[in-house]
């Protein structure tokens, strides 16, 4: 086993290297989402000086761990994504795995997104590592965490349309398009050809490709796309995803005057309250900012990424 550094947009990462495979976990793509951040779009992880340890998970986002009575939970290991990195509003992290030795390659980049609906699961569980994808396919492998059910999804906007909630009913997906972007912009330091990204996901990871698919500020940070199963038909409306927020801010004892204190609860109460009703309920919301149809609708960007690749095609 050895070491390995790298540069990135907010400072240099040390992973580790083991079977010929760098392994870089727990690096961050955006800043903390408590306080202030809460239910806002992602804003740039906080530089730091010197080196940043990448040795370990980092923390994924608030979530009720599955029944360990649950035989599918359990072979799947979706009972260990809590365990594994623990829990918290800084869960905005990436898991990298990179043949090789240096960054000068070029290689085919994997963007792994996790399963587990809109509710549970992170891309630090067992069955997300990409060591042997790395090195079976010769590429580099991404495994993404970001926000989930209520502190990804809730659709305050139509609470409260003068308070800061335009992207509170995305902001999961749009933890997907940043990391994206810090992808577009640190992957090629890894050995990765930002030219040549490949979304993918399972179950719940299915959903997330969908949407990205069908979301105009995805456009161009990716390049091929495998819904793997779970393709997602339709959003969440804006009645129904307001009426899910009614009902979770009740929970909280909070009302439309007095939403701004939902960014000063600790994030134990958001979860309890989001366990009450139900973590399943929140989706991304059609909010017609952030994702302007649904996902496979004619005029979304998936018919025109998919117009782009016929005639790139045709052109050959």
């Amino acid at each position: 086993m050895d070491f390995c550094t790298v540069e990135t947009t907010s400072g240099k990462v040390r992973g580790l290297v083991s079977s010929g495979v760098r392994q870089f976990k727990g690096v961050p793509y955006g800043a903390p989402t408590e306080g202030e951040n809460r239910f806002r779009r992602p804003k740039s992880p906080i530089p730091w000086a010197g080196v940043r340890d990448c040795f370990g998970y980092g923390p994924v986002s608030p979530q009720v761990p599955s029944d360990m009575g649950n035989d599918y939970a359990r072979l799947i290991q979706f009972d260990l994504n809590v365990a594994v990195g623990g829990m918290s509003e800084d869960c905005l992290h990436l898991n990298i795995w990179a043949p090789g030795t240096r960054g000068e390659e070029k290689r085919a980049v994997l963007f792994s997104i996790h399963g587990g609906g809109f509710a549970i699961g992170s891309g630090n569980s067992p069955m997300y590592d990409g060591a042997k994808l790395s090195s079976f396919g010769d590429v580099v492998v991404v495994a993404v965490t970001h926000r989930l059910a209520s502190f990804g999804y809730l659709n305050l906007a139509d609470l409260d349309p003068s308070g800061p909630w335009t992207d509170a009913g995305a902001a999961g997906i749009l933890d997907l398009v940043a990391a994206l972007e810090w992808v577009r912009d640190n992957i090629g330091n890894f050995g990765g050809d930002p030219a040549r990204v490949m979304i993918f996901g399972q179950s719940g990871g299915g959903w997330k490709v969908s949407a990205l698919l069908g979301m105009p500020a995805a456009r161009g940070l990716f390049h091929r796309a495998a819904v793997q199963s779970g393709s997602l038909l339709t959003h969440l409306p804006r009645a129904g995803g307001a009426q899910v927020a009614d009902a979770f801010i009740k929970k909280l004892g909070l009302s439309a005057a007095t939403l701004g204190d939902i960014q000063h609860l600790p994030w134990s109460r958001l979860l309890a309250a989001q366990t009450e009703v139900g973590a399943h309920a929140f989706s991304p919301v059609l909010d017609g900012v952030n994702f302007i149809t649904d996902p496979f609708h004619p005029p979304s960007a998936v018919g025109i990424q998919r117009r782009a690749a016929d005639r790139l095609h045709h052109s050959r």
